[in-house]
């Protein structure tokens, strides 16, 4: 494959990753909760291709957000969805990607490790995401950390769990049908 012909394959799978982002933030499971699909999608693109491609997919789906197209969940969009109380999330969306595709690349064939790199980037992704809540409402020195916890982690531990799982199975079954597909970029 010559190196134009490269550039649009890596294009078009950016594109396809980003709209699958963008779909699966739209997706939302009303419970106690609205629960969305973006974990699925973030870290189902990760595991199936290169860092340099997952990376770039959820930094273009934030520059998309950040210019108006409403990408976000809830069709949000603008500095402000970033800036909000989400927005640690959104920004835990990408260190994810670099970290599950960065390990996925290296030992693909490691199925166990592969699951256990997806549970813990989504603790880190947590982390982003409560530290940036707590940040946004500028919670004093008297109010602890776990108040931002129980908000952002505890009600979604078991569903991305769940999605968690899901992206293993997913990724599995596809796996022999993915790895030539990503061998071409």
């Amino acid at each position: 494959m010559d190196r134009s012909s490269k550039t649009i394959y890596r294009t078009t799978f950016v594109a396809t990753c980003v709209a699958l982002l963008t779909i699966c933030s739209w997706l939302s499971v009303p419970f106690f909760i609205n629960i969305t699909f973006q974990v699925f999608a973030v870290f189902l693109i990760a595991s199936v291709s290169k860092p340099i491609i997952s990376s770039l997919s959820v930094i273009c789906y934030i520059a998309l957000g950040l210019i108006g197209v409403p990408v976000f969940s809830g069709f949000g969009n603008g500095i402000s969805a970033l800036m909000g109380a989400s927005g640690g999330f959104i920004i835990g969306f990408f260190i994810s990607a670099l970290i599950i595709s960065l390990f996925s690349d290296r030992y693909s064939e490691k199925r166990v490790f592969h699951l256990l790199i997806m549970l813990a980037s989504l603790l880190l992704c947590y982390m982003c995401g409560t530290l940036w809540y707590a940040f946004v409402f500028n919670y004093s020195a008297h109010t602890p950390l776990l108040d931002s916890l129980m908000i952002c982690v505890l009600p979604f531990i078991i569903p991305d769990i769940l999605k968690i799982f899901l992206v293993w199975i997913v990724y599995r079954k596809l796996f022999p049908y993915l790895k030539r597909l990503v061998e071409k970029m």
